[in-house]
């Protein structure tokens, strides 16, 4: 769950995290499924060249509609 003040960014160095926390997360829990991001943000994502690491967005307003 990201909080900001406009849409969210990927950063390259936010990316990598998260593909380190998905590879740490397979390897403990020994899982053979699929995972996927899903980004919970205030105002949504802003697309980049990193933001397709992100499977889906669910913004405040789909929260509380």
């Amino acid at each position: 769950m990201k909080y900001c003040q406009s849409e969210f960014v990927v950063s390259g160095s936010y990316e990598e995290n998260l593909r380190q926390r998905n590879s740490t997360f397979a390897h403990f829990t020994k899982t053979k499924d699929a995972l996927h991001t899903v980004l919970i943000t205030t105002y949504g994502l802003k697309r980049n060249l990193y933001s397709d690491s992100i499977y889906a967005t669910v913004t405040m307003n789909e929260l509380f509609a």
